[in-house]
């Protein structure tokens, strides 16, 4: 079998350059001290990189003078959201425009085989 998806899979087989490469080998590691286990899944890490690019949005929200809690600061939280560019995330690099609601471009798309049960990069 043979697979498009995200990169934290195989992120210990991804070459140093690869832009994901560092903040996968980070979530694992986290949740492996976190909950004693290896991560096995992909959901986890589909909303820790949710979870970055509404940090990175809350972030530019706040910097635009918005009060928190004001119709004003939902705006330009909404508006933070779709224009996200360049969030690095585990399974992604994150640019968002408005009407665009994927934002994953291809740089960190791999091809991935199941081999003996655990999934291997296709180079």
């Amino acid at each position: 079998m043979i697979a498009s998806t995200g990169p934290v899979v195989v992120a210990d087989q991804l070459p140093d350059s690869y832009p994901t490469k560092k903040i996968s080998l980070e979530y694992q590691a986290i949740y492996q001290k976190v909950n004693n286990e290896p991560a096995r899944g992909a959901f986890g890490p589909y909303a820790f990189d949710g979870w970055l690019v509404l940090l990175d949005s809350a972030k530019r929200a706040l910097a635009s003078g918005a009060k928190p809690a004001t119709p004003e600061f939902r705006t330009a939280l909404r508006d933070a959201l779709v224009t996200a560019k360049d969030v690095v995330g585990t399974h992604g690099v994150y640019n968002f425009h408005p009407g665009e609601s994927f934002g994953v471009d291809k740089r960190a798309l791999v091809l991935v085989k199941l081999v003996d049960g655990k999934w291997k990069l296709v180079q």
